[in-house]
């Protein structure tokens, strides 16, 4: 949600928000996630660091400081999700498609963008992380 509103399938001008880390923090600050710290050794993420448990609003305070364990938001597991079902058989779609920070998010995008077509939404997923040299991926 980088895009400029023109950009966007549904033309909010809201998803400009969701860059705001204050706002991020209000309205999803409390929920716990969990984060890959950089490799003490290699300084890079993706090595079998294993990831740590804290609030959002912890993990965006860190993303503020100029030094410190710098750490980054991917894809959010859940232990018992593998097939998508809770003990009753129900499925999990607030763990399975909204794992947190998005299932506090959740009112912010549509659950059904127009660009997707007729398409049904797998997982939203939020993934964050800072680098002293800008974006790796080639996004912006």
């Amino acid at each position: 949600m980088l895009a400029h509103p023109s950009l966007t399938p549904w033309g909010s001008s809201r998803c400009l928000e969701k860059t705001d880390l204050e706002y991020l923090s209000k309205k999803a600050g409390h929920v716990t996630v969990q984060v890959e710290p950089i490799h003490p050794k290699f300084k890079q993420f993706g090595t079998d660091v294993e990831r740590v448990e804290v609030k959002f609003s912890e993990f965006l305070e860190g993303l503020k400081q100029e030094d410190g364990e710098w750490r980054y938001l991917t894809t959010q597991y859940s232990e018992g999700s593998e097939g998508g079902l809770d003990g009753g058989g129900e499925v999990e779609e607030e763990i399975t498609i909204y794992p947190p920070p998005m299932n506090a998010l959740r009112d912010d995008f549509p659950s059904a963008p127009k660009i997707a077509g007729n398409l049904v939404l797998q997982q939203v997923n939020l993934w964050i992380g800072k680098s002293k040299n800008g974006a790796s991926s080639g996004l912006v």
